[in-house]
């Protein structure tokens, strides 16, 4: 941690200050390292890192982060998203198919707003979970939901 004391303490702008910004109603010069040091333990945040260089002061200030954010594994979080995604997903293509059986797969790409791999992945799950069934051939065919609930 850089000593706050041996910062040399000077007005930024000597002309501003030589003016007779002085004579302003304002916190004295040089206080400002010592107000963030105040005001980030105040707010229970880590303290900065200052690094000084010839000409400049270089302030490193890090988020602290929460305790409610420490409340589980992020790749576990992850799992847990692509789960909540792919039934929304499943939940749409469901709702499409019922509107209009006769719907295509480049037709659900855009209502689901997914590349024809997308759908044709989840039509595979429901399809093994025994919610939709295609019917007659990729032309001419037409889909039929058996479940509409998504047995998830």
């Amino acid at each position: 941690m850089l000593n706050v004391n041996s910062i040399e303490e000077s007005p930024k702008n000597r002309r501003w200050h030589t003016l007779g910004a002085k004579d302003l109603p304002q916190n004295e010069f040089g206080e400002g390292i010592d107000r963030i040091y105040r005001e980030m333990a105040e707010v229970g945040q880590p303290a900065p890192e200052f690094k000084q260089y010839d000409f400049m002061l270089r302030a490193t200030i890090k988020k602290a982060i929460a305790q409610d954010d420490l409340h589980g594994n992020p790749q576990d979080d992850a799992q847990e998203t692509t789960q909540k995604t792919t039934q929304k997903t499943a939940q749409k293509i469901i709702e499409a198919i019922i509107g209009n059986p006769n719907i295509s797969i480049e037709e659900l790409a855009i209502v689901c707003r997914l590349s024809r791999d997308g759908i044709n992945y989840n039509i595979r799950n429901l399809k093994k979970q025994g919610i939709i069934r295609r019917v007659g051939p990729d032309k001419g065919g037409h889909w039929e939901v058996i479940s509409p609930d998504n047995k998830d």
